[in-house]
């Protein structure tokens, strides 16, 4: 796992100096002590003629090498010789070794080893921490051993320590410690370090640069026995058990202090005046700001150290790592991955068509890529990757706030993928080979090539398309309350939120924590490929939204440029050098065709990627001479207002509902209906916030009875209405469960949209209530969708729907007029009302205008004339506008009764 830390560079003589005059006596019982040097009054340790960097303010020393250039034998190496009376590793108890160490330049192969060669800690040419292997002095190694998944950073510091304890088995057990962090926990040895081994010495080796000269620091150089193995490593002599100020220690960092002193941090935390702040090289003052620092707080021995990061408001606090790949140095190797590969899988292994991947540049994307040609054969899965229980918590209720994340982009289709099985193989997140993510699915990677496969809940807003790249982010909570009965999955895409707390109730807390598995599925027709990057596994202490923040991207447009979420418009005959005169960004990239374009190419038809400061994160646009609007959901993006003809409820009669996706509009949309009143059926008016061209409606009905439903669909502007469906019958729900009827037809254009649905049979026709007549549908709509494109702002007149019901005295005579309407909204309704009598096509009459103001709820409007409006020849229309001159229908009345 790569550590994350500010970009600093120590100066040399920090360190010891840091943590002079503290107290030792924390470490387990010492039985017997090999070497123990500070390298501060130390002259004749000098192995393979170091220098001592001496600074007499700071009263310190370490020791420097520089390391030459060479092909294979060590460059240094200092031996620590033993009396026989340690025969075997067995009969030494726990035996440690520590040192602080930096290299600037270049990392060269560095380790401290036994009697057969095998050092259990060792430092590779690229940085990696690796266990076990063997003659490591020389280049290659025999063995490559273990990557512990902890690299070291150029220019800084880190105290190393390793314990091989063979107090409770003879094969002993190995336990590594980085700046306080357990990396490896009591894990089995390899073969050369087992108790039977002969412990004859204790080499200290630097190895000759691969390729470049190196400088390397050392300090606290220790080796010694304990009877007992201990965690003095973790303990820094620093706590916030008597915090204040709000400032505390989380994992690495040191929380509630991005505004904060030195002073304030040290006075904060217990013990905190042995804390140092580096910044840019220099020990911080006492009254500097410590964002942007590193701190290190010392072992109570003296010898070693933890370090921290100043925690922001937008940094993610990770207590526990499990994977953390780039892949910028993964090569192609027996297992088509180096040994970097058990950075995911503790069993060593790629399965599949494991020869296959490749690491990759593509010019969208900074540094490496693994690359997956995938193909159409290899059984239930055409790769896969595990993190093992080995180095996972036995069961789900060891996890806090368990995250996976990685990048991942598509070419050519998609394909079966996903990751986080549990036990009995659930995903937490799967992208099935449509490209819609799925949480629950089980046993993902047999959509297309194995069997036992499940489907999982879809998951809305998460299409994916072919060709891009996205940054994908799942967190499942099991600290919530909810997790007993199945764990809050909360899924990102690109930092847009998409699954918001979706419970997946095949993985829950007691659950077993087996592995976490990286897989593809096999193709179902060749040219599938697939490339990863940025994957990690990890834990945190709570949820928090930086999988949107870590995507926030510093991008604006000149107002000259047209723009619609992904697409940018510009001119066809536009050079990439014109269009970064319009765009104002930090770091961007112009891509078309799998290339980068230069300054004087033409900008259309590529794909512009705005980069994150974070290098991970990015905004996508795609650059066309021509904005082509998508298709949306108009009663979800561009609904206004909606009504309804339904009347109060009571407790005689059965809710009838209108949901306009999925949301209910206000208590106005549960309502019930009589069947006198409901001859012509529930009518729902959406109206639109601009014109729209429809082309396909979607309605989901909840099963109640059998009601021979139909419904008929109406869109209009400026007066008009054209009816696009015809009674036609709405498929119903069985068992309660809701059931979707999709309705396409051409392309029309309008601004409001009027739905009549007319249920054939109803509860009087099959029985009554103590001989009442109790005239109740059954029919539940659960929700109303319709598709469409943007075509212009609201214009004209507008429009609302014929009146329906006109009650009139016996002489049909009627001057006062009381409009039954209903504002599902939020929020009061202002404007002018008014009543319009139509001979067919032609307005013949038209009350006052009045003044309104229409409550959230079911109301009544009254209007009075000095005249009868009533004519059995004429039909109504019921305006409600929001003024006189912009004339914008805001609602319609159903009914209208003396």
């Amino acid at each position: 796992m790569k550590r994350r830390f500010l970009a600093v560079l120590l100066t040399v003589m920090m360190v010891s100096t840091m943590f002079a005059g503290l107290t030792a006596g924390a470490d387990a019982e010492v039985v017997k002590s090999f070497i123990d040097t500070d390298m501060d009054n130390d002259t004749s340790w000098n192995p393979g003629g170091c220098t001592y960097i001496d600074d007499t303010m700071l009263n310190t020393k370490v020791a420097k090498y520089e390391v030459p250039v060479g092909t294979d034998f060590f460059y240094t190496r200092c031996r620590n010789e033993h009396t026989q009376s340690y025969a075997s590793l067995s009969s030494t108890g726990v035996l440690w070794g520590e040192i602080s160490i930096k290299y600037e330049g270049a990392f060269t192969r560095f380790a401290w080893e036994h009697d057969q060669a095998s050092p259990p800690v060792w430092i590779d040419d690229d940085g990696s921490v690796r266990t076990g292997g063997y003659n490591v002095h020389k280049r290659p190694a025999d063995a490559a051993g273990t990557d512990t998944g902890y690299d070291l950073e150029l220019g800084k510091w880190y105290h190393i320590v390793s314990a091989l304890d063979y107090t409770a088995n003879t094969n002993g057990a190995i336990t590594i410690w980085i700046n306080g962090e357990k990396i490896i926990n009591a894990a089995t040895p390899n073969s050369r370090l087992q108790g039977s081994k002969g412990f004859v010495y204790v080499d200290l080796k630097l190895v000759h640069g691969a390729e470049t000269a190196s400088t390397v620091y050392l300090d606290n150089y220790r080796s010694y026995i304990t009877a007992a193995i201990d965690s003095h490593p973790e303990n820094s002599a620093v706590s916030d058990e008597n915090s204040s100020d709000g400032i505390g220690l989380v994992a690495g960092y040191i929380t509630g202090a991005e505004n904060a002193t030195v002073t304030t941090v040290k006075g904060a935390l217990t013990n905190g005046d042995k804390l140092a702040f580096v910044k840019d090289g220099t020990v911080l003052g006492a009254e500097e700001n410590v964002l942007g620092a590193e701190v290190y707080a010392p072992y109570a021995n003296g010898k070693g150290f933890r370090t921290y990061e100043i925690a922001t408001e937008t940094t993610q606090i990770i207590t526990k790592k499990y994977v953390d790949m780039n892949f910028d140095n993964w090569t192609n190797s027996t297992h088509g991955i180096d040994v970097n590969n058990v950075k995911i899988i503790a069993d060593n292994q790629w399965a599949g068509e494991k020869t296959q991947h490749s690491v990759a540049t593509v010019p969208e994307k900074n540094g490496s890529v693994l690359k997956f040609p995938i193909g159409t054969s290899g059984g239930n899965y055409y790769v896969r990757a595990r993190v093992m229980s080995g180095s996972l918590p036995s069961t789900y209720a060891d996890c806090d706030v368990l995250w996976t994340e990685y990048s991942i982009k598509y070419e050519g289709g998609f394909v079966g993928f996903g990751f986080g099985e549990g036990n009995n193989a659930y995903n937490l997140a799967f992208i099935n080979k449509s490209g819609n993510i799925e949480v629950g699915t089980r046993w993902g990677y047999g959509e297309v090539g194995g069997t036992s496969f499940n489907r999982g809940t879809s998951v809305p807003g998460s299409q994916l398309e072919v060709g891009k790249w996205y940054h994908i982010v799942v967190a499942a909570d099991f600290t919530d309350e909810a997790a007993s009965s199945g764990v809050p999955t909360y899924i990102w895409i690109n930092g847009e939120l998409v699954g918001n707390g979706i419970k997946n109730t095949n993985i829950t807390p007691s659950q077993q924590w087996v592995y976490h598995k990286l897989y593809f599925d096999v193709a179902e027709a060749e040219g599938r490929t697939a490339y990863i990057d940025n994957l990690k596994v990890y834990e945190s202490a709570t949820l928090d939204n930086h999988a949107a923040t870590d995507f926030d991207v510093d991008v604006t447009f000149d107002d000259s440029l047209v723009t619609l979420g992904e697409q940018i418009q510009v001119s066809a005959t536009a050079t990439v050098t014109d269009v970064k005169e319009l765009i104002a960004a930090d770091n961007y990239t112009f891509v078309k065709d799998g290339a980068a374009l230069e300054d004087n190419d033409l900008a259309v038809g590529s794909s512009l990627y705005v980069k994150a400061d974070n290098a991970i994160g990015f905004k996508y646009y795609s650059l066309v001479d021509e904005i082509v609007y998508p298709p949306i959901n108009v009663m979800r993006e561009g609904l206004n207002t909606i009504t309804a003809s339904i009347r109060t409820r009571n407790e005689h009669y059965h809710p009838v509902s209108a949901m306009a996706d999925g949301s209910k509009t206000g208590d106005s949309m549960y309502k019930s209906h009589k069947i006198d009143a409901e001859k012509d059926g529930l009518k729902v008016v959406a109206s639109l916030d601009a014109v729209y061209e429809i082309s396909s409606v979607i309605f989901t009905e909840r099963y109640m009875d059998d009601q021979d439903l139909t419904v008929t669909v109406e869109i209009g502007k400026n007066g008009s209405l054209t009816k696009v469906v015809d009674s036609q019958p709405v498929t119903q729900g069985s068992g309660g469960s809701a059931v979707e009827t999709t309705y396409d037809f051409d392309a029309t254009e309008g601004d409001t949209i009027v739905y009549t649905f007319i249920a054939g049979t109803h509860r009087e026709d099959r029985f009554n209530d103590n001989g009442s007549n109790v005239a109740e549908s059954d029919y539940q709509i659960y929700e109303i969708e319709a598709f469409g494109t943007y075509v212009e702002e609201v214009e004209g007149t507008g429009f609302v729907p014929e009146i329906d019901f006109w009650y009139y005295d016996w002489d049909n005579t009627i001057i006062s007029y009381y409009i039954n309407c209903c504002n599902a909204g939020d929020e009061e309704i202002t404007g002018k009302f008014f009543i319009a009598a139509y001979e067919d096509d032609e307005l013949v009459k038209l009350t006052t205008v009045k003044d309104v103001t229409i409550s959230k709820g079911v109301n009544t409007i009254s209007c009075t004339e000095t005249a009868s409006l009533y004519n059995a020849n004429w039909t109504y229309k019921a305006f409600l506008w929001d003024s006189m001159d912009n004339a914008k229908p805001l609602f319609v009345s159903q009914e209208i009764t003396k």
